[in-house]
């Protein structure tokens, strides 16, 4: 197969076009759809799953991505963050319809991927799609973002870059002077920062209070909503705000934020804390003069920003997840096609834009060489003298895209 722009020298396999920095060999044997296009939108190359998938045949010009399908997304929504996400970061992946010419929507799960060129520009883009059959397919698994996850068999601590997030929340804290802290729904303290010394140096270390502290972050929380701020005032008599963390409809753990009052607390109160733990009275009562007295509105917009930014982490986590799982089908696919390339019983040779030669033993075989002979070898040097203005021609016809493919005679020395 060779495709617009692609470069077939000497007879050989089909390499990406030259502005490309990938190997589309590699891609041939996916079982998802491929499809690459140029930054005129012009398709310069689709995989055999891409073929079936578009009702396509993969030879001759292909023309623009409207010629293979359409996209139409499930809401205005999704469409703004499919153009965002790719403005920003240069990938989206979600699901959505691929309409075919002929009218049959395929309701697809898609990667699209922009292709930098060497200046950092983008040059084109990568589509890597694959059929789902909603009849077969559940509501609960059809609404799911982050299966890579599998959050079932995770904790949270495994699934969030806790230190991209510990430095946001210090850089949070800063400004607001508030602190925070994600707690898992075994109560770990997975990262944290504004703890006031109230808490870390008398209630978290005297274990009657700090059974206080554990009730109250792991039985006060049930039942807040995914998007809820719920305000509680915690058996140690210091206040807090929650949310859920929410990763693929499971509550996987919780946003704190804390510790402050809302008005000047009742001293008195606190002395009783203080002689009821044994704590040293003047040193707790310091502690509690440092407690902040904040209003409701200010906790609530810092606790909305923040759960933005774990929702973003756990993204990416699921993005990188994705592109490992990729990573490693390409790598099988790239082994799959040198063994077949290897153990051909016929002569192959893949020559690249710079003349150089790669052959599998047939081919050796073929001319009277060993392998060793042929590596690192070009074109020219096993090519009669005479011949090379003409060979080279037709190479550089192809290099050019003035030609697809080309079928020649040649003779080897």
């Amino acid at each position: 197969m060779i495709c617009k722009n692609s470069k077939a020298l000497g007879g050989g396999v089909g390499v990406a076009g030259r502005d490309f920095p990938l190997d589309i060999r590699s891609f041939e044997y996916l079982t998802d759809a491929v499809v690459v296009v140029n930054d005129a939108s012009e398709i310069v190359y689709l995989n055999n799953a891409a073929s079936m998938l578009y009702n396509s045949l993969k030879e001759g010009k292909f023309g623009k991505q409207k010629d293979l399908f359409t996209e139409e997304w499930l809401s205005d929504k999704d469409h703004e963050a499919y153009v965002s996400d790719l403005l920003k970061n240069g990938f989206w992946s979600g699901e959505y319809y691929h309409i075919i010419p002929s009218g049959v929507r395929n309701f697809v799960s898609c990667t699209v991927t922009n292709i930098k060129g060497p200046s950092g520009k983008p040059i084109g883009t990568i589509f890597l799609s694959r059929k789902i059959d909603l009849k077969k397919r559940s509501l609960e698994s059809e609404s799911s973002s982050l299966a890579n996850l599998d959050v079932e068999k995770q904790e949270l601590s495994n699934i969030i870059d806790t230190q991209a997030l510990q430095s946001m929340m210090d850089d949070l804290y800063a400004v607001t002077k508030i602190g925070f802290a994600v707690i898992d729904l075994n109560g770990n303290v997975l990262v944290a920062n504004g703890w006031q010394d109230i808490c870390t140096k008398f209630h978290r270390l005297n274990p009657q209070s700090l059974w206080n502290c554990l009730e109250s972050d792991l039985m006060l929380t049930q039942g807040v909503s995914q998007g809820e701020f719920r305000a509680y005032k915690c058996k140690n008599n210091m206040w807090d705000f929650v949310t859920p963390i929410i990763i693929d409809k499971k509550h996987v753990g919780n946003l704190f934020s804390g510790q402050f009052f809302f008005e000047r607390p009742d001293k008195d109160q606190f002395i009783n804390q203080a002689r009821k733990y044994g704590f040293n009275e003047a040193r707790y009562l310091d502690a509690l003069e440092k407690v902040p007295v904040v209003t409701e509105e200010k906790v609530k917009d810092a606790m909305d920003f923040l759960h933005g930014m774990i929702q973003f982490i756990i993204e990416q986590a699921d993005q990188r997840n994705a592109l490992s799982d990729l990573s490693k089908e390409l790598s099988k696919s790239e082994a799959k096609f040198k063994s077949l390339f290897d153990s051909a019983n016929v002569g192959k040779s893949i020559t690249r834009i710079t003349g150089e030669i790669h052959v599998n033993q047939a081919f050796s075989n073929m001319l009277g060489y060993t392998a060793g002979e042929l590596q690192n070898k070009k074109w020219h040097d096993i090519t009669p003298e005479d011949e090379i203005p003409a060979i080279q021609a037709v190479t550089e016809s192809l290099i050019n895209g003035e030609k697809d493919s080309t079928r020649f005679e040649k003779r080897y020395i």
